[in-house]
Parts: C-alpha cells; sequence; structure tokens
C-alpha cells in the first residue's frame, strides 16, 4: 500500500519527503539572512552620514511629536503608540531620576545612535514601567494605560533651581509658545533697534539676567528685582552710547536722539510684519537669509489672516521675546502707589555695569499704575514710571504728581520688564501727557528751521500729529483762540512800553538842550497819536481776532508761535495725498494742502493733516471756506516755479469746511463732486427748501403790504373825520339879532306877532 501511495505522488508530480526537506532548511536560511540584513542595517550608518548634527533632521522637529502641542490632539506613531504630553514642572529632575532621558527640557544633546533611533519612530521601551500585562499573547507590544504612563520614581529630596533658572511656565489661558520661532528664527536673542536692552550674565551661568523674570506671577522675586535694575542700567549705558557715538560721527546732533526715539518703534513693527506673513502663526519654513530662516519672506501659499496684529495679545503670548524691547502704547494712566526697589536687599545678578556701581546699588522710587484705553474701561497693561512730561510745567517727578486727576491721557514709551499677570509691566523714564496742546517745548528742541522735513524729525512730527488726532478738535480752538488773544494783549504793552521809552528820550534830549521844548511838544504829540492808533486797533482785534493778521504776524516772528496751536482761515488751491511712514505712522495716509488766507498775499500754508472733511474736493482748483487749527511745527521749505520758498507749516488733527449751497452745486457741476454724494444731496435738498421759503416769504410779504396799505388809507381817513370835527367844534359861528325898527316882514311869513 505504501509503494502505491507513493508510486501515485510521483505520477501526480509531488515532491519526495527529502525534497520538503529540503525546501524548509532554504527556508530557515533565507530567514537567518534577512535577520542578519535587518541587524546590519540597524547598527549600521546609511552612506553619507557623519558624526555632525546639520546631516539629521532637527531636533525640534524629531521632538515634535512628543512635546505638549496647544491646541492639538496627540500625535501617532507608526506603531499605534499614543503618547501623552508630560505635565509641566518646575523642579528638574535629579540625576538618578528617568525623565531627564525622555523629557526634552532636561535631555542632554543627543548622540548619532539617539537621533538614529528616534527617527526610525521608536521609542525606548525603558522609558516606561514595564509589567507582566505589557506584551500581548501575540508578542506585540500593546497600548499603554494611563496609569502606567509615568516617568520613574518620584525624588523629593532634589535641588529647587532659582528663578533664573527656571524653565518657562506655560499660561494659563494663552497656550504657551517656545522662545524660538516655528521658522528657527530666535526672537529673544535677534536684535532689532539700539534700543532693544542687551542684560549681562547671571553669575556662574551663560544665560542673561532677563532669564529671571517669570512671566504670568504679579510680583517681582530677588532675582527678578535685580534683573530689574539690569534693565534700568542699561537704558543709561546704551543711550549714552549711542549720543557718543553720533555726536563725533554725525554733524546734527538731533540724530542721535532721533535714532534713540524712532527705535521704540521698530521692534514691533518686525513683529507685525512677520505676522501678515504669517510666520508667528503657521509653522512655515520660509527662505533663506544669510544662512539663517528669514521670517520675513511671504510664502504665497499662506492665505492673509482676518484679525490684524496686536501687540499686547503679542506681548501676551510671547512674553519672552519683549523682555527688554521697546514698544510704544497710548492710554489712560491711574497713578496707583510709589515702589521701591530697595538697596537694603542681596541683589543677586551683581555683575551688571551700571552707573551705580561704585557706591553699590541705590534705593530707585518708581510710580506704578495702570493704563487703560483712552476711552477708559479695559486695562491694558501694568506701567512703572519716574516722571509725566507736561505741555506747560516740563517734567513733573513722582513727588510732584498732579493730584488732582484721577487718570492721564499719555503716550507711553518704555521697555517691557515681563508678563504681570495676563498685562505686561513696562517701566517708561517719562510719560508724555497728551493734552489738546502740543509740547512745544520738545517741537522747538527737534525741528530744524527753513528746511525740508529732515529724518531727525519725523518722530516728533508724526507723535505731534497723532497727539492732535486723539485729542479735542473744540479744545485746540480755544487753545489757538487764547494764543492769539495773548498775542494782542503782549502787542498793546509793547506799544505802550515803546511810546514810554521814546517819550522818556524826547525828554532828555530836551534837558541836554538837543531839541526846543516845541519840538519836544511835537514830539510827544505825535508818539501819543501813534499810541491811540494802535492801542484802538488792537482793542478791535480783541473784539474781532478773525480779522487779525495771523499769517503776517506767525511769518514775522514765528518763534512766538512754534509748537503752539494757531487757526487760519481761507482758501485752498492745492491738495495732494502720499503715505505716511510705515514704523512711525503705520503707513496711513496724509494730505497736504496749501491755504491762501486774506493777508498771505498769494503766499501759501502748508497744511498736513491725516483726516479730509467728507466730499472734500481734492481735484477742484479752489476750495472756499476752509478754517484749520493745528499746531506751527516750523518754517517749511517747498518748491516753486522759479526758487525755493518758505511757508508756514502747520500739522492739524484734521481740517474745518463749511461750504455754501452755490459752491457745492458748482462743484458738482464741474465734476470734482458726485451728484449722489451726501453733501451734494443735502445741498440740494436746502436749495430746493431755499425756493420754496423765498416763494412763501414774497406771498408773506404782499399780504402784509396789503394789510400795511389798507390799515394805512382807514387810519388817514379817520385822522381827516377827527381833524374836520375838532374844526366845526372849535369854530362856532355867531349870529346878530336883527331889530324890527325900520325893518319890517309880513305878517304871514313870521306867524302872528307876540
Amino acid at each position: 500500500m505504501h509503494a502505491r501511495n507513493l508510486k501515485l505522488n510521483t505520477q501526480r508530480g509531488c515532491p519526495s519527503p527529502l525534497f520538503g526537506c529540503a525546501i524548509r532548511l532554504r527556508s530557515w536560511f533565507a530567514a537567518v539572512l534577512g535577520v542578519a540584513f535587518l541587524v546590519a542595517i540597524e547598527i549600521t550608518p546609511a552612506p553619507g552620514q557623519n558624526s555632525e548634527a546639520s546631516d539629521f533632521p532637527a531636533f525640534d522637529d524629531l521632538m515634535k511629536n512628543v512635546r505638549p502641542n496647544p491646541g492639538t490632539a496627540p500625535a501617532t506613531r507608526d506603531d499605534n503608540i499614543y503618547l501623552r504630553p508630560a505635565q509641566p514642572v518646575d523642579e528638574r529632575p535629579a540625576a538618578n531620576d528617568s525623565r531627564s532621558d525622555f523629557d526634552p527640557r532636561f535631555r542632554d544633546e543627543p548622540t548619532r545612535d539617539d537621533r538614529a533611533r528616534e527617527n526610525s519612530g521608536r521609542i525606548d521601551e525603558g522609558n516606561f514601567n514595564r509589567n507582566e500585562g505589557g506584551v500581548r499573547s501575540d508578542g506585540r507590544r500593546r497600548e499603554p494605560t494611563e496609569s502606567e504612563y509615568r516617568f520613574g520614581p518620584l525624588d523629593y529630596n532634589r535641588r529647587i533651581p532659582l528663578p533664573a533658572e527656571r524653565e518657562f511656565e506655560p499660561d494659563p489661558v494663552l497656550p504657551a509658545a517656545p522662545i524660538a520661532d516655528p521658522t528657527g528664527f530666535n526672537w529673544a536673542e535677534q536684535s532689532v533697534s539700539v534700543a532693544d536692552l542687551k542684560f549681562p550674565k547671571i553669575p556662574g551661568s551663560d544665560q542673561p539676567s532677563s532669564k529671571a523674570f517669570e512671566h504670568g506671577t504679579p510680583l517681582l522675586t530677588l532675582a527678578e528685582e535685580s534683573a530689574y535694575r539690569d534693565l534700568l542700567d542699561a537704558i543709561g549705558i546704551q543711550r549714552l552710547a549711542l549720543l557718543k557715538r553720533t555726536a563725533s560721527d554725525m554733524e546734527n546732533s538731533l540724530q542721535g536722539i532721533a535714532i534713540w526715539e524712532k527705535a521704540f518703534y521698530q521692534y514691533a513693527h518686525a513683529r507685525e510684519l512677520a505676522w501678515n506673513n504669517g510666520h508667528l502663526r503657521l509653522s512655515t519654513v520660509p527662505k533663506a537669509l544669510n544662512g539663517l530662516p528669514n521670517p520675513f519672506e511671504r510664502k504665497e501659499d499662506i492665505p492673509t489672516a482676518s484679525t490684524k496684529f496686536d501687540l499686547l495679545s503679542d506681548i501676551r503670548r510671547f512674553p519672552e521675546h519683549y523682555v527688554g524691547r521697546p514698544v510704544v502704547i497710548y492710554g489712560r494712566y491711574s497713578a496707583g502707589s510709589i515702589i521701591r526697589l530697595g538697596a537694603d536687599k542681596e541683589f543677586v545678578n551683581s555683575d551688571s555695569e551700571g552707573p551705580d556701581d561704585d557706591d553699590g546699588p541705590k534705593e530707585i522710587s518708581l510710580m506704578r499704575g495702570s493704563l487703560s484705553t483712552l476711552a477708559g474701561g479695559m486695562q491694558l497693561a501694568v506701567v512703572d514710571t519716574q516722571g509725566l512730561q507736561t505741555p506747560d510745567d516740563g517734567v513733573l517727578s513722582i513727588r510732584e504728581w498732579p493730584a488732582g486727576k484721577s487718570s492721564i491721557p499719555v503716550l507711553v514709551k518704555g521697555w517691557v520688564v515681563k508678563k504681570w499677570d495676563q498685562r505686561p509691566l513696562i517701566y517708561c523714564e517719562s510719560l508724555r501727557e497728551l493734552s489738546p496742546q502740543p509740547h512745544a517745548q520738545l517741537v522747538r528742541q527737534n525741528t530744524v528751521e527753513k528746511s525740508r522735513l529732515q529724518k531727525e524729525e519725523t518722530w516728533i512730527y508724526y507723535e505731534t500729529l497723532r497727539q492732535l488726532e486723539l485729542t479735542s478738535k473744540s479744545v485746540q480752538k480755544q487753545i489757538a483762540a487764547e494764543v492769539l488773544r495773548q498775542r494782542i494783549n503782549h502787542l498793546m504793552q509793547h506799544i505802550q512800553k515803546r511810546t514810554s521809552q521814546d517819550v522818556a528820550t524826547a525828554t532828555q534830549a530836551f534837558k541836554d538842550g538837543k531839541i526846543t521844548e516845541s519840538e519836544l511838544g511835537r514830539k510827544k504829540a505825535g508818539l501819543l497819536r501813534r499810541l491811540n492808533s494802535r492801542v484802538a486797533l488792537y482793542r478791535k482785534m480783541q473784539r474781532k481776532p478773525d480779522e487779525f493778521q495771523t499769517f503776517v504776524d506767525m511769518f514775522q516772528y514765528p518763534e512766538v508761535y512754534q509748537g503752539y496751536p494757531v487757526t487760519l482761515h481761507g482758501h485752498v488751491r492745492h491738495v495732494v495725498s502720499y503715505p505716511g511712514d510705515d514704523v512711525l505712522f503705520g503707513g496711513r495716509m496724509l494730505h497736504e494742502l496749501w491755504l491762501f488766507t486774506d493777508d498771505s498775499q498769494h503766499n501759501p500754508t502748508v497744511v498736513v493733516t491725516s483726516q479730509l472733511p467728507p466730499d472734500f474736493p481734492t481735484g477742484a482748483d479752489i476750495v472756499d471756506r476752509v478754517s484749520v487749527t493745528g499746531c506751527f511745527f516750523k518754517r517749511y521749505v517747498y518748491g516753486s516755479q522759479d526758487t525755493a520758498r518758505i511757508a508756514p507749516l502747520i500739522i492739524a488733527g484734521g481740517i474745518d469746511w463749511t461750504p455754501t449751497v452755490d459752491q457745492v452745486q458748482a462743484l458738482v457741476k464741474e465734476g470734482h463732486m458726485s451728484a449722489k454724494s451726501p453733501l451734494a444731496a443735502k445741498a440740494t435738498e436746502l436749495d430746493g427748501r431755499g425756493t420754496s421759503r423765498g416763494m412763501m416769504f414774497a406771498i408773506c410779504f404782499a399780504f402784509i403790504l396789503t394789510l400795511m396799505i389798507l390799515w394805512g388809507r382807514h387810519q388817514r381817513e379817520e385822522r381827516d373825520r377827527i381833524r374836520l370835527r375838532k374844526r366845526v367844534n372849535e369854530v362856532v359861528p355867531e349870529f346878530e339879532k336883527p331889530t324890527l325898527s325900520g325893518y319890517s316882514l309880513p305878517r304871514s311869513e313870521y306867524g302872528p306877532e307876540l
């Protein structure tokens, strides 16, 4: 039977048992070779690899699936192991803590084998606690449970690091953000302007003292106070170095101040540029710039976000990027209390090279208050300052702080210290009060007379323009009227004083025998006539200040008006619009107008404003009935047809235009204004009302005239009757009684005789 079956299998083509054994041996041999090949791949580096870290993926890229990513679910690996991010801690683990093998914050620089293992998608199983249930029945690793996912035993005896050594704690509201931008651009270390402060190193560490600030806490620790003093020292050191350098390298001393003042806008502008290009919001890798990632390169596939850049929100999200950075904020400041960075404390960061190093740290007093929006309500920041700059009294110290003002609108130009709770803590040397009256002293000290707008003037130019935009226009007009009234009073006092001096000079000449008594009398009479004439003229100007020749007086005596508000009336002949500075003014549109007044004798006043009235005809040849109230900035040089000319430069928050109905209709007819514009529609409505009102007035006038005529005729007739009645009553005819003697009539006519 066995031989029969073997023969049958051979006939069917089936192999013999020896042949099957050979096949099984070949399979085992192939399996051994495969395992050996896999082991060789595991332990042998790929061709072209070396020990340099640049040949491997970046460590941030390797750990992006392990590090906590705010707002996203835990990343998955190829082997279906879900890794939950560890909770942030403030303590650095001890040497025997197994967390140091995994947590990227405490891990040493990875070796080549570590990177290769991480790049292969496998995590060392030594980081997990093993148990008998860690492997399934089929030999594959199962997913760890929540109770099994922890990093080794806890060590309660480890050292608590100093605040400067601690890692940044995530914000309780906003998601935590790394110091470095996802593009690889390190904002915390990149210097943008000369006002970006440089902190000294922490003793015994390579980290700057700016790392001592703990963001999100509403207090200052000992190390933070020391870093705060380093910030104050750095301000004085860097500004003094800049002024010394510019004084020796530049002819104009104003350029050093201008460079410092402009620097307050540059860092925020760079952040806004990066935000608009999407690099602070999306994890994109831009093109390289000098070997480094360029965060300002726009990516074509990145859509522009609908939300605009907000400086305060950016500070709250990335506080490490803003420590020691200059910022500019407008708001309403409410003074709180005076704080002191005490000198009786032992400062940790004692390596700072400040102006007080010789005598040791001195006590610094600061006014700490709250900054809210200009309209009031929402709080923006906590601000420390050492003074308040006012238009009238200059800089007031914190001891001279105005007591009657609960809140003051101010311009804050300062440096970010830390994130104070959910608001930034900002240090400002002197707050600048936002008053309807410009800061005349700053304008005079930082302008160049009889020139075009210079680059060293732009910062005070745009800040004054912004101040006039934010303050009350009606109060500006009142201040301008008060300035004009004081000018007229000063001229009256001047002519009286000059007349007294001339009379005294003539009297002394008479005493010296140089002139006769009659000549003295004639001189006194002439001086008295001149005085009376001028006084009468000035009194008329006081009653009607619009008739005062402001343009002529401002052109002849610019030092009287520079930096103060003035009001001019006239017509506009030239309008040109152009964008303002991108950094200092955000690229907003500016409008330059040439205003001609009645007393300017065809000489224009150059007016620059950011706001025009609705439907203002910028293309018209002449625009009448225009008035402007603004700050007289300086005497400006403009190009004319034949030569350069000088004109007063006025910067204003806006202009006033009060056209008549006929003027609006003429502008519509000439094509300078749309017939559908609100102003044209209103003019048409008023014109129709004017016609109907005119007809009604004519009818009423005719009716009243008729009544007056009838009433007058009636009164005249009545007067005639009264006059005749009086005449009749006054003249009574007298008749003489006739005698009968010598004269008789027939009896029949007189009746019977009595």
